[in-house]
């Protein structure tokens, strides 16, 4: 009698394992799925990509664990084009299906999809990364591995940043010295930018804004601020205190600082000159629009003299367009200033 238990427990194992190797093998990439997941009560739509599937054609979304069946559709549409990624797609709508769990769909004749989640808080964990990303761009601080774990790094161009005052022949004319540091990398070449920032800056506080009560509970352990905001509001006043050294004193706000060339290895290790390149119109009125966002001062002004952000919307308003060109860069130049000139 005990050998016949260890035997059907045996084979129910065996029948376990081939139902997960069996799909494994029919796993298909020409099922698109949103690898993140879909928010119960949302659309929930997923795409079948150039396959030999013809119209009417069944498909099922399953339950992970068991492998049960909780939606059934057919290919009800023609297939469309897409030019942008040259695919042709039937379009797989499973709005009504709204319970929470682990699922995947699986289509006749073609295969499965990759496993996705049906979730009220599906997106939470891809919010939080997306706002610790910003402290990962952080530039001339120390990101320790309390905070940035195995990314941790020490403090990189700590001397930004030189005045660009033209060239002569193929070098640059190095005016005076700015302290410029802080701020976000643009990007992978560690230059800093103020029209691509103030996007992301007002994205930021745009959400303090309207969602008050959810961005103060958001934490994503990075180093407080001495003014106790949350999190969010923390990441976006250290770019918006870079954003206060790359005015002039005209109220014309510096396009970028970036240096000479690309450079290959970790920011810390890049030692180049870095310069704040001219003013232009794009970067002021970012740069105004920013700062007319936040919702307590972005510096402390006295209430007799003029904020930043007033100093650049006026030179806008009573001042001809400030152009910036990337042709007054030398030849040589290899920065992300000028990379679209060449």
């Amino acid at each position: 009698m005990l050998m016949q238990h260890i035997l059907k427990l045996f084979l129910l194992l065996l029948l376990i394992i081939a139902h997960y190797q069996l799909k494994a093998q029919t796993q298909s990439p020409k099922i698109k799925v949103n690898q993140v997941g879909y928010l119960k009560g949302h659309s929930k739509v997923a795409w079948l990509s150039n396959s030999n599937a013809s119209l009417g054609a069944n498909w099922y979304v399953k339950e992970v664990s068991s492998g049960n069946t909780l939606f059934t559709s057919s290919l009800i549409s023609s297939p469309a084009y897409d030019p942008s990624s040259g695919d042709t797609l039937f379009k797989m709508d499973f709005t009504a299906m709204d319970s929470s769990g682990n699922y995947y769909i699986e289509v006749a004749n073609v295969g499965t999809s990759y496993n996705f989640v049906v979730s009220d808080t599906t997106y939470n964990s891809l919010f939080r990364d997306l706002l610790k990303s910003y402290y990962y761009q952080r530039c001339g601080f120390d990101l320790t591995q309390t905070y940035a774990g195995t990314w941790h790094r020490t403090a990189c161009h700590t001397n930004d940043g030189y005045v660009y005052n033209g060239y002569s022949g193929s070098s640059i004319i190095t005016g005076a010295h700015v302290a410029s540091t802080g701020g976000w990398h643009d990007a992978g070449d560690f230059g800093k930018k103020i029209v691509p920032a103030a996007m992301g800056l007002y994205h930021l506080l745009k959400l303090a804004e309207l969602f008050p009560a959810i961005v103060n509970n958001v934490t994503v352990n990075i180093p407080a601020d001495t003014f106790s905001m949350p999190d969010l509001l923390v990441e976006a006043k250290f770019e918006l205190d870079w954003f206060l050294t790359m005015q002039f004193s005209n109220g014309s706000v510096s396009h970028l600082l970036t240096s000479p060339a690309f450079f290959n290895g970790m920011p810390e290790n890049d030692t180049q000159t870095r310069y704040q390149v001219p003013a232009s119109t794009a970067a002021t009125g970012a740069f105004a629009a920013a700062l007319s966002s936040t919702p307590t001062p972005a510096a402390e002004v006295p209430p007799a003299e003029i904020s930043p952000a007033e100093a650049g919307y006026s030179i806008l308003v009573f001042s001809l367009p400030i152009k910036y060109h990337n042709h007054h860069l030398p030849a040589s130049c290899r920065c992300d200033a000028c990379a679209d000139r060449r």
